[in-house]
C-alpha cells in the first residue's frame, strides 16, 4: 500500500482550493452591484454547463460514503436503485420546470412560485423548511470532508473544513450564482474524471475470487433491494425538489429545449459515475478489505490499503473537487432562500452578509459530529410527506378548487398518517411517533418505512382533496339560502383585500350582481357580508357584468386565465 504524507496532502488541498477561488473570483466579475445577476442567472445558460451543474448539484463527497454502504447491505439492487434515484430529479425538474416557469417568469425557485400561487403563509413554511434542508446538506459536506481527510491522510482538526469554507465564500459572496454556475461546471468535469480513473485504478488494481462474489449474495435479487427501488427514488425526489441550487439552475436555462437536453446530459453523466462509485463497495467485500464489523460508510476508504500513492492523491484531489461544487451550490441556495423569505426585498449588500453568516452554524453542527444521515432521512420523509399539495397547485383549472390552506392541511395530513400508519402497523403509537423520524433508520427487515413512504405522499394529497371538498361544501351550505350567489362564486382562490359589501337583488335571476357600497341604507333589505369572510372560503364575488370578480392578489393573477 502506498500512503500519503500528511504535508503533501495538504498541499494537494489548499493548492486545489486555491486555485477554484481563482476560478470563481474571475467568474464572478460579471456580477458587479446587482442583484439579480447574484441572485438568479434567469435564462443565461446553454445546455453542456447546464448540464455540468446539474450533475455538480447531484454529487458531493456523500457519494463516497452512502452509495458502497448502500452496496455492502443492500448489494448491485441497492446500489442500481440508490443512482436511478439521483437521477430521477433531473428528469422531474425538465417536466415540472418550464411549467413553473410559465406560471412564474420572474420567479427563480419553487417558493416564488408558491408564494404567487398559494399565499405568505406557506410561503414561509416552505421556505424555512429549504432553508433546514440546505442548512443539513451543507453541514454534511463539512462533515464528509473531515473525514475524507482524515481517513485518506491522516489530516485531523477543523483548519481544513474552515479554510474550505472560507474559500468558498470568498467567491460565493462576490460573484453570487453566476460564479458557482462557472466553477461547479469545472470542478463537476474535473471530478468526474478523476472518479473514472480512480475507479479503474479500483479495478486493476484489487483482486478477489470469483466464487467469493457470487457466495456474498451482493448480486442477488433481494426484498430490501427491490423495496429501495421504490423508497430510494421517492425520498431523494421529493428532497431534491426542496433543493434551491436545482431551481435556481432551471430558471437559468436559455429555454425549455435548452432544460431537457441540459437534464439529459446530466443523467447520462451522473448514473454511470454514481454506479461506479457504489460497485467500489461490493469490490471492498470481495476483496476482504472491508468486514462487516467495519462502519458501511467506511468500505470505499479500506480499498486504499492495497492501492498506489498517486491514486491517494488523485482522491484527496477529488474529494475536494466534490466538495467545492457541492459547497459553494449550497451556499448560493442558503443565500438565495433566507433573501426569499424576506421576499427578495434585502439588498445586495445584506445578501453577501448571509452568504458569509451562514457558515458559522454549519460549520459548528459539523465538528459537533451530529448524526447528519438521521436529519436526512426525516428530511426526506418529510419532502414525501409536503411537497404534493404545492405540485398539485400546477394543475390547470386547481385554483377553483383549493387555496393555501387546503395545501397546508395536505401537509400536516401528510406527516400525520405516517403516525397513524405506524401506530397500526407496530400496535402502538408510541412506535408510530417513531417511525416519523425513522428511528431505525433506513435499511430494516420489515415493511414499516416502506409503508410510510407510500402513505405520506398519497395522504397528503388526499388530505388536500377532503379539505377542499369540506370547505366547498360549507360555503354551499352557508350560502344556500342565497339567490345572489353563483354556482362559480365559491369555485376560486381567495383573495386577501377585504371590504364591508352588500348584496343587492336586481330582480333578474339571469342577472344576478353584487355592488359595493361604502354604507348601507337603513331601508335595504339585503344582507350586508363581510368580503373578507367570503374570500377566505374561497368565495368571489359577482361584478356588474355578472362576471367573477378577478382575484385582487398579484398572486394569483396568472390562474383566472390557466
Amino acid at each position: 500500500m502506498g500512503e500519503l504524507s500528511e504535508p503533501a496532502a495538504q498541499a494537494l488541498v489548499y493548492v486545489t482550493m486555491v486555485i477554484f477561488m481563482g476560478i470563481g473570483l474571475y467568474a464572478g466579475r460579471q456580477t458587479g452591484n446587482s442583484k439579480e445577476l447574484f441572485l438568479a442567472a434567469r435564462q443565461t445558460q446553454n445546455a453542456l454547463p447546464l448540464g455540468l451543474n446539474f450533475l455538480a448539484t447531484s454529487i458531493g463527497t456523500w457519494i463516497l460514503f452512502s452509495l458502497p454502504e448502500i452496496g455492502t447491505i443492500a448489494g448491485l439492487l441497492g446500489v442500481i436503485a440508490y443512482s436511478l434515484a439521483c437521477v430521477f430529479p433531473l428528469i422531474v425538474f425538465a417536466w415540472l420546470g418550464p411549467i413553473i416557469r410559465r406560471h412564474n417568469p420572474d420567479g427563480f425557485s419553487l417558493v416564488s412560485y408558491v408564494l404567487q400561487r398559494f399565499g405568505r403563509p406557506l410561503h414561509i413554511l416552505y421556505c424555512l423548511i429549504i432553508i433546514v434542508y440546505m442548512a443539513l446538506f451543507l453541514v454534511s459536506e463539512f462533515t464528509g470532508i473531515g473525514s475524507i481527510l482524515s481517513l485518506l491522510a491522516g489530516i485531523e482538526g477543523p483548519v481544513p473544513v474552515i479554510i474550505l469554507a472560507l474559500v468558498t465564500t470568498i467567491y460565493t459572496a462576490y460573484g453570487g450564482l453566476r460564479a458557482s454556475i462557472f466553477t461547479d461546471s469545472i470542478q463537476a468535469a474535473l471530478a468526474t474524471v478523476m472518479i473514472i480513473i480512480a475507479v479503474v485504478a479500483i479495478g486493476t488494481s484489487v483482486r478477489f475470487d470469483h466464487e467469493t462474489a457470487v457466495d456474498s449474495g451482493l448480486l442477488d435479487s433481494t426484498k430490501l433491494g427491490w423495496e429501495l427501488m421504490y423508497i430510494m427514488p421517492i425520498a431523494v425526489t421529493f428532497a431534491n425538489m426542496y433543493h434551491q441550487g436545482f431551481w435556481q439552475r432551471t430558471f437559468s436555462a436559455k429555454d425549455d429545449r435548452t432544460l431537457l437536453w441540459s437534464s439529459v446530459i446530466g443523467s447520462l453523466v451522473t448514473l454511470p459515475v454514481l454506479i461506479l462509485i457504489g460497485v467500489c463497495g461490493l469490490i471492498a467485500v470481495w476483496a476482504g478489505t472491508w468486514t462487516a464489523d467495519q462502519p458501511g460508510y467506511q468500505a470505499f476508504f479500506t480499498l486504499f490499503q492495497v492501492l498506489p500513492t498517486w491514486v491517494l492523491g488523485l482522491t484527496v484531489v477529488m474529494s475536494v473537487s466534490l466538495v467545492c461544487c457541492s459547497v459553494d451550490t449550497l451556499q448560493c441556495a442558503l443565500t438565495s432562500s433566507v433573501a426569499e423569505l424576506f421576499c427578495n426585498k434585502l439588498s445586495l449588500r445584506w445578501c453577501r452578509v448571509i452568504a458569509v453568516v451562514i457558515n458559522a452554524p454549519t460549520l459548528y453542527l459539523s465538528l459537533a459530529q451530529i448524526d447528519i444521515l438521521q436529519l436526512f432521512l426525516v428530511a426526506d420523509l418529510l419532502a414525501s410527506a409536503t411537497i404534493l399539495p404545492v405540485v398539485l397547485g400546477l394543475i390547470r383549472g386547481s385554483h377553483r378548487y383549493f387555496n393555501g390552506w387546503e395545501a397546508l392541511c395536505g401537509c400536516i395530513g401528510g406527516l400525520a398518517s405516517v403516525v397513524v400508519f405506524g401506530g397500526f402497523y407496530y400496535g402502538d403509537i408510541v412506535e408510530g411517533f417513531k417511525l416519523l423520524y425513522l428511528s431505525n433508520g433506513l435499511y430494516v427487515d420489515d415493511e414499516s418505512v416502506l409503508g410510510a413512504f407510500i402513505v405520506a405522499p398519497l395522504s397528503s394529497m388526499l388530505v388536500t382533496a377532503l379539505a377542499s371538498g369540506v370547505r366547498m361544501a360549507f360555503v354551499r351550505f352557508i350560502l344556500k339560502r342565497d339567490p345572489l350567489a353563483s354556482p362559480k362564486s365559491f369555485n376560486h382562490a381567495p383573495a386577501t383585500v377585504s371590504a364591508d359589501i352588500a348584496y343587492e337583488d336586481s330582480g333578474d335571476d339571469d342577472n344576478r350582481s353584487a355592488r359595493a357600497f361604502s354604507k348601507r341604507s337603513p331601508s335595504t333589505k339585503s344582507p350586508v357580508v363581510n368580503r373578507k369572510s367570503l374570500q377566505g372560503l374561497g368565495v368571489h364575488l359577482l361584478n356588474d357584468s355578472g362576471k367573477p370578480n378577478r382575484p385582487v392578489h398579484p398572486g394569483h393573477s396568472w390562474a383566472e386565465s390557466a
